[in-house]
């Protein structure tokens, strides 16, 4: 139950700060995740980085923030929202997914995640 409450945790997204090459977005849900739950920050930063110019993603929880750096000779920041916005239909698609196997076999969920952002990155734009 704690891994979905996560994962509809980390849906709530808005763009707090936007300039070519950097967008910061706001998540103030994000300081009420549980430290031991911020070891899957990573699948965060893969299934960002899928878009080919994210260059970097820090998370800051004590700010609420993540800040997504890119090459603007590459991306730009209507894509990278779009992109935000299939990442989530996925997560929300798999919150189920996530509820029954995400503490008993995280590879098993992983892998299904990976294919379809995989699917879904070369079906984008």
């Amino acid at each position: 139950m704690l891994k979905k409450l996560v994962i509809s945790k980390l849906m709530k997204i808005k763009v707090a700060h936007s300039i070519p090459g950097r967008i910061r977005f706001k998540v103030s849900t994000l300081k009420d995740i549980p430290e031991e739950y911020m070891i899957y920050e990573k699948y965060l930063h893969q299934a960002l980085e899928k878009l080919d110019g994210i260059e970097s993603v820090e998370v800051h929880r004590v700010t609420g923030s993540i800040l997504v750096t890119y090459n603007v000779k590459k991306t730009y920041e209507e894509k990278i929202l779009k992109w935000v916005e299939v990442i989530k239909e996925i997560g929300i698609k798999n919150l189920d997914l996530i509820e029954k196997y995400g503490e008993t076999n995280t590879d098993y969920v992983v892998d299904i995640v990976e294919q379809q952002l995989d699917e879904a990155i070369k079906n984008f734009c």
